[in-house]
């Protein structure tokens, strides 16, 4: 039970870390490609920035989903190491 927490706990850190450098990249292509800013997921998903897209609109939101998608394979790779 506990190297699920931990692992978990790791696992939600990784996901922060990797949403902080997804929306820093976001930020960067935007800033080269100011056009990425006013586009609909449509074009950005077809132009193959869709990631830049939602990271640029959606960047606490998807902070959230990829902490919580850490911690469940943290929780996952702990209770695999468990057992």
């Amino acid at each position: 039970m506990k190297e699920r927490i931990i692992f978990g706990g790791m696992g939600g850190c990784v996901g922060y870390f990797i949403a902080t450098m997804m929306e820093i990249i976001a930020h960067a292509n935007v800033h080269v490609r100011p056009e990425l800013a006013n586009v609909s997921w449509w074009e950005a998903l077809f132009a193959g920035h869709f990631t830049d897209w939602l990271f640029f609109h959606y960047s606490t939101e998807m902070t959230i989903v990829l902490c919580i998608v850490g911690f469940i394979a943290g929780a996952l790779l702990g209770w695999w190491i468990e057992s």
